[in-house]
């Protein structure tokens, strides 16, 4: 992930419940190794989580009420997720 952290901006989606001062440390020593820092964006609790759209998309799930059609069709026509072990 080194590599990826270097060619892109890595945004970080992070609710206040969800972080702890401790971890946002850790991500930030991480991140010293860049000349860039990651972006933090805050976001609305929401009800499902990556998890669930990666289990419901392995068991064959109906999740296009979750996910942007854009998004959903590259799922699909990379066949992502398809067999997650959770």
């Amino acid at each position: 992930w080194f590599e990826i952290a270097r060619l892109v901006q890595i945004c970080i989606v992070s609710r206040p419940e969800d972080i702890n001062t401790l971890a946002k440390e850790a991500i930030k020593e991480i991140f010293r190794y860049f000349d860039k820092k990651p972006i933090w964006l805050n976001s609305p609790k929401m009800p499902i989580t990556s998890t669930l759209v990666r289990k419901a998309i392995a068991e064959s799930k109906d999740i296009s009420d979750f996910l942007p059609a854009k998004v959903l069709r590259l799922i699909r026509e990379n066949n992502l997720y398809s067999k997650v072990e959770l």
